[in-house]
């Protein structure tokens, strides 16, 4: 049995592992059949990717398998924190992003009729593969706001004016 301390650093180590920059999904389902499941995690930089980040390092956790109806299903979750700017003050904050995935790897616009509602597709390239920093990429800009702004107006620097009656 492992101890809780270890556990922790197990989970450090695997925090800080690169992923690699291309995977082949089909063979992780199914490899892993009908109710198993393979699992890949670690973190991929898509900085250069995204708008005014040099770094952005994003944690990922990906379970290949497929599902009780024999669909090839990845599901798991990213993690990153952002820095935007409010377009309210104008000022940049913090916005940490905690994305769930449940996607079906398919290699043709044909499978998509026949995909589950819930899962989405993720279309591979001609050779079976996918690029793993541009799916994350992909995935953090889906997961963006439209407009960012501070959640609370609270931590907002906005300076309204007063209504000062004279």
């Amino acid at each position: 049995m492992t101890s809780g301390k270890a556990r922790v650093i197990i989970s450090s180590i695997m925090s800080t592992l690169q992923l690699p920059k291309l995977i082949e999904p089909l063979k992780f389902c199914q490899k892993a059949g009908r109710g198993g499941q393979s699992t890949l995690s670690g973190t991929i930089d898509i900085g250069k990717n995204i708008k005014s980040h040099d770094t952005l390092l994003v944690q990922a956790e990906l379970h290949f398998g497929q599902d009780q109806m024999g669909f090839n299903l990845i599901t798991g979750r990213l993690q990153t924190c952002l820095s935007l700017r409010c377009e309210r003050c104008l000022e940049q904050f913090d916005y940490p992003l905690d994305i769930n995935l449940s996607l079906s790897p398919i290699s043709s616009e044909k499978e998509l009729d026949s995909l589950p509602d819930y899962v989405e597709p993720l279309m591979l390239q001609a050779d079976g593969t996918v690029s793993i920093e541009s799916w994350m990429t992909e995935e953090v800009h889906l997961a963006l706001p439209m407009v960012p702004k501070h959640e609370n107006t609270a931590n907002c620097h906005l300076t309204l004016p007063t209504n000062k009656q004279q």
